[in-house]
């Protein structure tokens, strides 16, 4: 599952958030460049976090690899996914370029595995006629907030993904940070409001992932999207609760279950 390059990243993606949760994206530099810059590097104040962010702004240095160049310069190809992962039940694909979505699209649509997809900006910045193609062939899909504003222009949340359903047969659903996550129901034709779970953030890095991944799983398991919502909120809770990848790890789901099992009042 793992496919190994010789090419070295020189830059990191830094994420600064606002107090809602927000981030900027595309701010890259080295690891050492904070230091460098005379700030700690242990804990930024507002206005440290704020003069670095404008130093992040004003960078330019096109000769950097960071995550994001490297993928764009080595894509993931069908080729690479091993084939024991060709029988799966779910499959979800991050934010990739639309040839990479399309590639993985045609590698796994066909087995009948639920399928769900992250935008990112990759596919946030098509029209919906060139994003329809893929939103075909998609069980879920699960655009963040500032992904459904570039997707619909002009639109609420809950009218952006009455027109998102339009063009996707599967689920649609809007991850919107601390406020948790809008699902279209066809049936009632209007957005439920699955509220995210309260507890003490850490470090929202990951958040949006770790939704991703519980929503699938519980799509998975009851195919019901508003109940899926509910896997991803838990899954999103457990990783903001840390600083870091690892501090979601090991997987408690006995814990998990229990949460889930304790949510008494409906989503409304």
């Amino acid at each position: 599952g793992v496919a190994w390059s010789e090419v070295a990243l020189t830059a990191g993606n830094w994420f600064l958030y606002d107090g809602a949760g927000r981030r900027d994206e595309g701010l890259t530099a080295p690891g050492a460049a904070l230091a460098a810059a005379g700030f700690p590097t242990d804990r930024l104040s507002p206005e440290q976090a704020s003069a670095w962010r404008a130093r992040l702004q004003a960078r330019n240095a096109p000769e950097e690899i960071g995550y994001s160049e490297f993928r764009e310069r080595h894509p993931l190809r069908a080729t690479q996914v091993p084939e024991a992962w060709q029988g799966v039940r779910g499959v979800h694909l991050a934010p990739s370029a639309p040839d990479v979505m399309r590639e993985m699209l045609d590698l796994f649509f066909p087995t009948g595995a639920v399928v769900t997809a992250d935008p990112g900006w990759q596919l946030a910045d098509l029209d919906l006629d060139a994003l329809t193609p893929i939103l075909t062939r998609l069980t879920a899909f699960l655009p963040s907030e500032v992904e459904l504003r570039a997707l619909v222009p002009g639109a609420q949340p809950a009218e952006a993904l009455r027109v998102l359903a339009t063009r996707c047969p599967g689920a649609v659903a809007v991850k919107m940070g601390p406020e948790g996550a809008l699902v279209w129901d066809r049936v009632a034709e209007a957005a439920v409001a699955v509220p995210a779970l309260r507890v003490e953030t850490h470090d929202p890095t990951g958040a949006g992932d770790s939704f991703c991944g519980g929503f699938l799983a519980g799509l998975v398991e009851t195919g019901d999207p508003a109940k899926a919502a509910r896997f991803g909120a838990i899954s999103a809770a457990r990783v903001v609760a840390g600083f870091g990848a690892a501090a979601a790890l090991p997987a408690d789901r006995p814990a998990a279950r229990a949460t889930l099992q304790g949510e008494s009042s409906p989503c409304h």
